[in-house]
C-alpha cells in the first residue's frame, strides 16, 4: 500500500475533524439525491453494504493483489489473488444479511470476473509500469474542506501518466457514459494527478467489466477546463453544505436509485423506509 499522497499536511487536520471532506463519490451522490450526498458527509455514520458492492470490493481487492505484486516486483499466483478477493469478500459480507443471490453464487461470481480477467489479457501490459496501486491523496479544495480520493491504479506507459479505475457492473455502460461532462471522477482524478506529480496525465480509463463476462476500456481525457468545472462543482457543494443542515438538503424520491438496494441511508431517510414505517 502507497503511503497517501498529502504535499500539503492535510491529513491531520482531517483526522481531527478540522476539516470536511469532499470525495468524488460525495458528488456523484449529490448528482442522484442531495440529502443522500448529506448523510454521506456526516462523520460517523455506520456504513451497510449489498451483494453488488460485495463483489467489486471483492474484485477491487484480488486485482490490488496482483498490481501490487507487479509494482513490488514479487511473485503472485491465482491463489493468492484469490485469497485478497476472499479476504475482501468476507469483510464485506459482514455488513449485511439479505443476498440477491446467495452468498456462494456472489463467490463465485468474483472468482470468475478474476480468472476471467487475467485468462482474457485484460490486465495492463508491461509497457505500463505500476507506480500506485489503491493510491489515496489529498488537496485543499476551499476553507475548512480537503478533496480526497483514492486512485485504483496508477500507470506509467509510452504515453505518459494513466489512471484507472476498475468497475463491476451488471451490463455494459452505455455509450458516452465516460466522457468528462457525464462523471465527476475522471476529471478529479485527472486534476489531482496533474497536482500532485506535476505532470499532465495523457487520460484516465475505465476498465469495465459485467458479471456476463464483457469488458471495455473507456478511456476519456478530460481537458483543464472539464476539470476546473468538476473543481468548481465540489467547492459550490461545500457551501451548501455549509449553508443548509445536510439533515434539511431536498431528497429525491422519484430516483430510481431511491431503495435500501442502491443508498446506504434508505433505512433513515423519511423519504425512504423511515418515512414508509412512519
Amino acid at each position: 500500500m502507497n503511503a497517501p499522497l498529502d504535499p500539503h499536511g492535510l491529513l491531520p487536520a482531517v483526522q481531527s475533524g478540522e476539516l470536511k471532506v469532499m470525495r468524488q463519490s460525495t458528488m456523484g451522490s449529490f448528482d442522484i439525491c442531495m440529502r443522500r450526498a448529506g448523510y454521506d458527509i456526516q462523520p460517523g455514520r455506520p456504513r451497510t453494504s449489498g451483494e453488488a458492492r460485495c463483489v467489486g470490493t471483492s474484485y477491487h481487492g484480488g486485482l490490488e493483489q496482483y498490481y501490487t505484486a507487479r509494482r513490488d516486483g514479487t511473485i503472485t499466483t491465482p491463489a493468492l489473488v484469490h485469497e485478497q478477493a476472499y479476504a475482501c469478500f468476507q469483510a464485506e459480507a459482514g455488513l449485511f444479511d439479505e443476498w440477491d443471490t446467495s452468498k456462494g453464487e456472489a463467490w463465485g461470481r468474483v472468482v470468475e470476473m478474476l480468472d476471467r480477467y487475467f485468462q482474457n489479457g485484460w490486465h495492463w501490459g508491461v509497457d505500463h509500469e505500476v507506480v500506485g496501486v489503491e493510491w489515496e491523496w489529498y488537496l485543499p479544495l476551499s476553507p475548512g474542506w480537503a478533496v480526497k480520493g483514492s486512485i485504483d491504479l496508477l500507470l506509467m506507459g509510452p504515453e505518459g501518466y494513466v489512471g484507472v479505475d476498475h468497475k463491476t457492473a451488471g451490463r455494459m455502460w452505455p455509450a458516452g457514459k465516460e466522457l468528462p461532462r457525464k462523471q465527476n471522477q475522471s476529471p478529479m482524478y485527472t486534476w489531482a494527478i496533474w497536482q500532485l506529480l506535476d505532470e499532465l496525465p495523457y487520460g484516465f480509463a475505465f476498465d469495465v467489466h459485467t458479471y456476463a463476462g464483457k469488458f471495455d476500456r473507456r478511456w476519456t481525457r478530460p481537458t483543464p477546463s472539464h476539470m476546473q468545472r468538476v473543481i468548481e462543482k465540489a467547492q459550490a457543494m461545500a457551501l451548501i453544505f455549509d449553508t443548509i443542515p445536510s439533515d434539511q438538503l431536498p431528497p429525491n424520491p422519484t430516483s430510481n436509485l431511491c431503495s435500501a438496494k442502491y443508498c446506504d441511508h434508505f433505512s433513515v431517510c423519511p423519504m425512504g423506509q423511515a418515512g414508509e414505517a412512519a
